[in-house]
């Protein structure tokens, strides 16, 4: 997707380096995926290619659709661009605003996809708006022409003016081919291979930053881990110091994009948003560790997405001078409502800095009038979906949060635990344990249960963990039924949304893959009945509302 965006957007992509001796014979040389059987021959070799074979074989998944390892094709999604069109109110009918929204994209607002590689590329054109990279090229022109005509006006200037033009590949792109002939040898082309792969550095947006504030005597990395050791929360909410500059780019106005944070600051604008930004900062990580159980006082291990940090600051801050007593309790509830609806519906899982921006001016106005709740908030739904999400992933790292929230005990001992400053340590346990399931379920079946999801897990103490580690859930439970009175045992497991019709199962003598099956519906009930506060609408029905419930941290 990142080769995508430079071809399309005509920014260089480095060189390739070829080696032509003969002794490129030596290292096994294979041709790429999908060149055909002319290419496998060794007397067909031109060279071989020691750096930029990625590149090529992205190029060729990209353009030419070849069957690769990834089993994937790309799409452009004409819908995204749609609502990003909308969204950005792009005249259609001027050059100059097509261009400038053009230039504008990047592969963060989520308008280039994959699907799994297929025949017929157009059925995903009809049935989703998707449109495959390979119709961009000269080649497929004709292809292109059939499935444009065959749409309304409107459509047909989309997919021409704006997608046609400026994202297809950019033809005069520069790309260097550095040819190592006969006069180096195996041991001379090991050494600059070496050199290439070891000496190269990635220049970030925040280390641009860091270079045009230090003329100014703006010592930025130097501020930032300072920042870091006074204060506690915000130690754990930015990584690497661009959430503060978003932060600062927000108070002043500016766009937070991070490849545009080079352009968009300065020392005058860093030097006057610099403290409120900190402070917003740490004073959201502490509302957030006391409010939604987010544990920022002690790691950021819980965190779905930091992406809304910079963001709920400023508004935070906002709420903070704005507000006092009742009101500020009220405007509070709705911070709590927009992450934990983000969460849900996976808001900031592509197209980040334009949601950022706007949620920072919708958020004021709903907190300054009842009636104008932001319209993708209302669109949150809970739903069944919930069951499949990942521990990893953004939900999981939600009910995490919830957990945490309810100060959980050690089922064994007793002990608090949990991610928060000064508790013993906490690892997340599978229930159902993986190894444990697969001769543990009478009927078990690998290819139709996923035991890695969120609502399989729990907190428990090392040491705890360590003993129930591929257990059967009955022998966790008579366990933890030894080490107290039946009434604490309950509380404690009820402490982890785990109910006493959840517990009934967990007790099983015999359980199938049903019974893991009722495991989840219980305890996916016991999560939905505590995001009813957020008055959130509930589906029955698993699709409704479901996106990718992997990994999704920016």
């Amino acid at each position: 997707m990142s080769l995508f965006e430079s071809l399309r957007q005509g920014y260089p992509i480095g060189s390739f380096l070829v080696m032509t001796s003969e002794e490129a014979l030596r290292l096994n040389p294979r041709a790429f995926y999908g060149t055909g059987a002319t290419a496998e021959s060794e007397n067909s070799m031109d060279g071989l290619v020691l750096d930029g074979q990625q590149r090529i074989t992205a190029g060729l998944a990209i353009y030419y659709g070849v069957e690769n390892p990834s089993g994937i094709d790309y799409y452009i999604n004409v819908k995204k661009i749609k609502e990003l069109i909308e969204e950005r109110k792009v005249d259609l009918d001027s050059d100059k605003s097509i261009e400038v929204f053009a230039k504008s994209l990047d592969v963060e607002d989520g308008y280039i996809t994959t699907k799994p590689q297929r025949k017929n590329r157009d059925h995903n054109f009809y049935e989703h708006w998707l449109l495959w990279t390979g119709f961009l090229t000269k080649d497929k022109a004709d292809e292109l022409d059939n499935i444009v005509d065959k749409l309304d006006e409107r459509d047909k200037a989309i997919l021409r003016r704006v997608v046609r033009r400026h994202f297809s590949p950019a033809m005069e792109i520069p790309v260097p081919v550095i040819t190592l002939g006969k006069e180096f040898d195996l041991g001379a082309i090991s050494k600059i291979f070496t050199t290439i792969n070891t000496t190269g550095k990635l220049l970030t947006p925040f280390e641009l930053v860091v270079a045009i504030l230090f003329p100014e005597n703006v010592f930025l990395e130097e501020e930032i881990n300072e920042f870091k050791t006074k204060y506690q929360y915000y130690s754990n909410m930015d990584k690497n110091g661009e959430i503060l500059l978003q932060t600062i780019a927000l108070l002043d106005s500016k766009p937070p994009k991070k490849s545009d944070l080079p352009k968009n600051m300065n020392a005058v604008i860093y030097n006057r948003h610099r403290d409120n930004a900190v402070n917003s900062l740490d004073n959201l990580g502490k509302w957030l560790t006391d409010s939604i159980g987010l544990g920022l006082d002690s790691s950021n291990k819980l965190v779905p997405y930091d992406a809304i940090f910079a963001p709920m600051a400023v508004v935070f801050g906002y709420i903070e001078d704005k507000y006092k007593n009742t009101n500020k309790v009220k405007a509070r509830y709705k911070l709590k409502k927009w992450f934990v609806g983000s969460v849900l519906s996976q808001r900031y899982q592509e197209g980040v800095h334009n949601k950022q921006q706007n949620d920072v001016d919708e958020f004021k106005a709903w907190i300054d009038d009842e009636k104008l709740m932001p319209k993708w908030l209302d669109d949150v739904v809970i739903s069944p979906s919930i069951k499949r999400a990942s521990s990893s992933g953004a939900i999981g790292k939600l009910i995490k949060c919830m957990i945490n929230m309810r100060h959980p005990k050690d089922p064994a001992s007793d002990e608090p635990i949990g991610f928060k400053d000064g508790l013993i340590q906490t690892e997340i346990h599978h229930i159902f344990p993986t190894k444990w399931v697969k001769k543990g379920l009478v009927d078990f079946e690998d290819e139709k249960i996923n035991i890695n999801v969120a609502l399989n897990t729990m907190f428990l103490s090392k040491q705890t963990n360590g003993d129930w580690l591929n257990f059967d859930p009955k022998t966790q439970v008579e366990q933890a039924r030894k080490a107290s009175s039946n009434e604490m045992m309950y509380a404690n497991f009820e402490t982890q949304f785990i109910s006493q019709s959840a517990i009934e199962i967990l007790s099983k003598s015999t359980k199938k893959m049903s019974d893991y099956e009722s495991f989840l519906n219980a305890r996916f009930k016991s999560f939905a009945d505590e995001l009813s506060q957020y008055n959130f609408k509930k589906v029955e029905n698993e699709e409704e509302g479901f996106q990718e419930l992997d990994e999704s941290e920016e």
